[in-house]
C-alpha cells in the first residue's frame, strides 16, 4: 500500500525494496510505471518508525514518463538495530506522497582479538565496534577472576600477573549478544 497526501497519484509504484549490504550498509531500490509531474525523491530513515529523517539528496524524478524507470541509494554506516525506510516522492508543484515502509535489521558485526595466547602478564582485548561492554575472565569453574570494560577506543588490558597457570574464558557482554573467546595463561 502506498500513501497520498495533497492529491493525485503522481506516481505508479511498482515496487520498493530495502536490503543490507555489507556490514551496516543499506540497498534500497525502487521502480516507477509511470510518473505525471514527479520532481524528485528522497530516502528516508526512522529508528522507531514514527519519526523519520532524510538519508539522501534529492534523487531526480522523471517528470512525466510512462516508461519503467528504476532508482538506487544506498545508506552508508546504519546504526544497528531495526530500521525503517520510506520514499518521499515530490512533484514540481511541493505536492508529496511516500512509498510503503520497507524494514531491515542491521545486527551488529564486531571483532574480538584476545592476545597474546598464551598470555603472561597481561591479557589484551580488542572489539571493533564495542564501547563501554562488560568484559569478564572466569576460570573453567566459571568463576570470575578479572573484569573490566572495553574502552571507546574498543580495548581492555587486564592484569594476568595474579593469574595461575591455567585456561581462562573471556567473556564479552553487549545488549545483542555475548561473545566467548579462550586464552591460556602460562608464566
Amino acid at each position: 500500500m502506498f500513501i497520498a497526501f495533497n492529491g493525485p497519484v503522481p506516481v505508479t509504484w511498482l515496487d520498493f525494496e530495502a536490503k543490507v549490504v555489507g556490514a551496516n550498509d543499506v540497498d534500497l531500490n525502487w521502480s516507477t510505471a509511470s510518473e505525471e509531474n514527479n520532481n524528485y525523491f528522497v530516502v528516508e530513515r526512522s529508528l522507531d518508525g514514527e519519526v523519520f529523517e532524510s538519508v539522501s539528496k534529492h534523487i531526480n524524478g522523471a517528470g512525466n514518463s510512462s516508461e519503467v524507470n528504476h532508482y538506487n541509494h544506498v545508506d552508508l554506516n546504519v546504526p544497528n538495530g531495526v530500521i525503517y525506510y520510506r520514499v518521499k516522492q515530490v512533484d514540481f508543484d511541493g505536492q508529496f506522497e511516500y512509498s510503503e515502509i520497507r524494514l531491515v535489521n542491521i545486527f551488529e558485526q564486531r571483532t574480538v582479538v584476545v592476545y597474546p595466547n598464551p598470555a603472561r602478564n597481561e591479557v589484551n582485548i580488542q572489539v571493533n565496534g564495542a564501547n563501554g561492554e562488560q568484559v569478564r575472565i572466569t576460570n573453567l569453574a566459571g568463576q570470575e577472576v578479572a573484569a573490566s570494560q572495553v574502552t571507546s577506543h574498543g580495548f581492555v588490558a587486564i592484569d594476568a600477573t595474579e593469574l595461575p597457570n591455567g585456561i581462562y574464558f573471556v567473556s564479552i557482554q553487549s545488549r545483542w549478544h555475548n561473545e566467548i573467546r579462550k586464552v591460556i595463561v602460562q608464566k
